[in-house]
């Protein structure tokens, strides 16, 4: 094998042992995502406190999917969750509070709170999941 050859595969070797690495740098830590679900199907987000001072809960991974919760435009005492994979190409969405939207940083789509489109490309809304308040702790329900 000339030292030409044998250095090309070296320089394969070692990028193909790094993507692992690559990888798992670009993922996000998700504090909630050993929270345990409850008989009834529900799982805690966080508290109540948490979405008034933050206006949007996220988390990656509820039930295997990425969740987004904020309180109901229509009733401040409700709150509404939404799948935030875009039904378009599976980018995860994200909250505009400028424009009150969910905007899809891969194409563009946007998404009312409530997940209904508002702008394609998706051809559909984001999916609407229960979502409710006990004491002091917000719940979701995939």
């Amino acid at each position: 094998m000339k030292r030409r050859d044998f250095m090309s595969w070296i320089g394969v070797g070692v990028l193909a042992s790094s993507l692992p690495i690559a990888i798992a740098a670009c993922r996000t830590t998700d504090t909630t995502a050993d929270a345990p679900t409850r008989d009834d199907g529900f799982t805690e987000i966080g508290s109540v406190d948490d979405l008034d001072s933050q206006a949007v809960l996220t988390r990656d991974d509820v039930q295997g999917i990425p969740v987004a919760v904020m309180r109901d435009p229509a009733s401040s005492e409700g709150v509404l969750a939404v799948n935030t994979l875009c039904p378009h190409r599976s980018c995860v969405v994200e909250w505009d509070s400028e424009d009150s939207l969910f905007s899809c940083p891969c194409h563009d789509s946007k998404f009312q709170a409530n997940g209904d489109l508002v702008d394609g490309p998706a051809s559909g809304g984001l999916e609407q999941l229960d979502a409710t308040i006990e004491e002091d702790t917000v719940l979701v329900r995939v």
